[in-house]
């Protein structure tokens, strides 16, 4: 239900980092539906800026569109 996924994805989104000894970027994938996904990408301040967000957020929508103007 969309109770549950909006629940997965904020309790994924709230997990800490542990920069001793993990990543610094997170990236999760979940099914709405068999053909409907929603992406997480959850970034540490320490590894990005607001400029390199808005960066890799212009690639993500651009890969997006050409791979479902491909389908």
């Amino acid at each position: 239900s969309e109770d549950k996924l909006k629940e997965k994805i904020l309790d994924s989104s709230q997990h800490p980092f542990d920069l001793a000894v993990g990543s610094v970027v997170r990236m999760s994938l979940f099914s709405r539906t068999p053909t409907t996904h929603v992406l997480l990408l959850v970034v540490h301040c320490i590894a990005s800026d607001t400029w390199g967000l808005l960066l890799l957020l212009d690639e993500l929508l651009t890969l997006y569109h050409q791979l479902k103007s491909n389908t």
